[in-house]
């Protein structure tokens, strides 16, 4: 599944030795990944399959 500007994936800690253990969320994009929001360029993807595999492997923004 496509959004316009990407899925950005997060995760709320649980795994804090194993990423495979975390919860993730991946969300849409509501604006592109960049001026103060630069940060989250690289963990934002082009479709929701991807940010999900990404936070997976312990690939993501921070934990809230």
């Amino acid at each position: 599944m496509k959004a316009p500007w990407g899925w950005t994936v997060v995760a709320q800690g649980g795994g804090r030795d194993n990423p495979a253990e975390d919860n993730i969320y991946v969300y849409k994009r509501d604006c592109p990944a960049t001026g103060l929001a630069a940060d989250l360029a690289p963990f934002t993807h082009a479709t929701k399959a991807l940010a999900v595999r990404a936070g997976k492997r312990g690939e993501y923004a921070y934990k809230r």
